[in-house]
């Protein structure tokens, strides 16, 4: 929600990609593109272009519609 302050929303994203991502490389790739899309900086890492948050955004809702379509 917009009113959630960061750290909830930083919980919120990981549950959600803990909830469809089982491999543990595929869930930091996920976090990591995500993250800036949902408010979140990401310290550290290199920017993500946009069609790599279009491709991270793709595979989470794939990931999401093949547990329940």
């Amino acid at each position: 929600m917009e009113s959630d302050d960061l750290l909830e929303v930083a919980v919120k994203l990981d549950a959600a990609i803990r909830a469809v991502a089982g491999d543990v490389s595929e869930r930091e790739w996920l976090k990591v593109r995500l993250a800036p899309l949902v408010g979140l900086a990401t310290v550290g890492e290199a920017s993500t272009g946009r069609d790599e948050s279009f491709m991270a955004w793709r595979r989470f809702l794939l990931l999401i519609a093949g547990q329940s379509p």
